[in-house]
Formats: C-alpha cells, structure tokens, sequence
C-alpha cells in the first residue's frame, strides 16, 4: 500500500511527465520533423508504378516497413534527440523551471519526469510515423492492386 507522502510524489512526478509531453506535443517543429520524415521515406519507398518496376519486392508489406524503418526512423530519431535535447534549458530560459522548482518537487522528480515525459513523446512521434506510413501503403497498394485488376 502506498502512504501518503508516496502518493503525493507519484503525482507531482506525473504532472512533470504530463507537463513535458504536452509541451514537446505542441512544438511546430515536432510536426515538422514527423512530416519530413514521412515524405522523404515515402519518396524513395512510394508504391507507385515507376517504382515498383525499380524495387520488384515493394509491394510486399515487409520489404516496405524494411525501407521505411531504415532511413526514415534514423531521420525521425535524429530530429527528436535535438528536439528533446534542450528542453532542460528552455524551461531555464523560459523560467519554466523556476515554476516548477517553485512547487514542493526534487530535481531528481524534475528531471525524471523531463526524460519519461521525453521517451512517452518520442514513442508517440514514432508510432505517428509508422501509423501514417502504413496507412499510405495501404491506400495505395489497394490502388495499384485495383488498377491491375482493371
């Protein structure tokens, strides 16, 4: 069971966490990062005609998640480790910190919940990627197949 100065933790620690994701969330450059991430793994690995004579196995679902996690994610891992990067002294610059330290919390919880509330936003960048790459895949996979049975 949990007492009450461990609850209280636990949630100043949460609020760290949820601070921190919904301000990495809100960043244009976040946005930015994942749209140039898909465009550019979707134009070497687009499933269209031209390149489906080049790459005979990009059809096939493994061949493609294999050419969009190759470039695409390692573009997509940098731009997040300089989007997450500074975020320690833009709450500094910002005077976020002061805010924060201001309330009854540890800089140990501060920066915990700084490197959750980072991995939980990088976690959700990368499945927003995956998730629009896989859809693109599928609507025009579903297209090249109808234009070939046609």
């Amino acid at each position: 069971m949990c007492t009450a100065w461990e609850e209280k933790t636990m949630r100043k620690l949460l609020s760290v966490i949820y601070y921190e994701y919904l301000m990495q969330l809100k960043r244009i450059a976040t946005w930015a990062v994942l749209a140039a991430a898909v465009v550019i793994s979707l134009i070497d690995s687009f499933p269209s005609a031209k390149n489906l004579a080049r790459l005979e196995f990009l059809s096939e679902p493994s061949y493609f998640i294999f050419r969009t996690l190759s470039f695409g994610a390692l573009l997509t891992a940098f731009g997040l480790m300089f989007l997450i990067s500074n975020r320690l002294t833009i709450d500094q610059k910002t005077g976020m910190k002061h805010l924060i330290m201001a309330s009854p919390i540890t800089k140990s919880q501060y920066i915990l919940g700084k490197l959750i509330g980072g991995f939980i936003y990088a976690y959700t960048v990368f499945s927003l990627y995956l998730i629009l790459n896989t859809l693109v895949f599928l609507h025009l996979c579903r297209l090249t197949f109808h234009s070939r049975i046609a």
